[in-house]
């Protein structure tokens, strides 16, 4: 698979734990990998079907812009935000500055008819800031 620098032991354990709704074709498969790149960080979106997961490189992509934002800290579908009918994805980035330093903050994706979009940077993204140390709460949130 195309994905140098990817360690999987940085792979978010909950999204190992829906392998198999996206084995079913129910749900595609997030991941943060907040450890690559220089903590930089990132997200990637995997498609599922009958025959399992994507292969190859993922369908989607975000990746953090700075080392040390550790972005894809948190990941998981959003649901429908802004009730388009499509799926929604946000991911965390608790060392991410927005004003502040290491503020963190939660960044939002809207999906489409057409996915994602492009694979892209936080940047293309809703932001919202976060107080220090919430990232870990949103996370453990997610996981439930």
């Amino acid at each position: 698979m195309d994905r140098p620098g990817v360690r999987p032991e940085y792979f978010d354990q909950a999204d190992l734990r829906l392998a198999w709704l996206v084995e079913a074709g129910l749900a595609p498969c997030i991941v943060g990998a907040w450890g690559y790149d220089g903590y930089r960080g990132k997200a990637y979106v995997y498609h599922g079907g009958p025959s399992g997961l994507t292969t190859g490189p993922a369908d989607w992509t975000a990746s953090g812009e700075d080392e040390g934002d550790y972005l894809g800290w948190a990941v998981g579908t959003a649901g429908d935000v802004n009730g388009d009918g499509y799926a929604d994805v946000i991911v965390g980035a608790p060392y991410y500055d927005m004003g502040e330093t290491e503020e963190g903050v939660l960044f939002l994706w809207y999906g489409s008819a057409g996915g994602l979009g492009p694979n892209t940077t936080p940047a293309t993204a809703e932001a919202s800031p976060i107080a220090s140390g919430r990232t870990r709460r949103v996370r453990q949130r997610l996981l439930r």
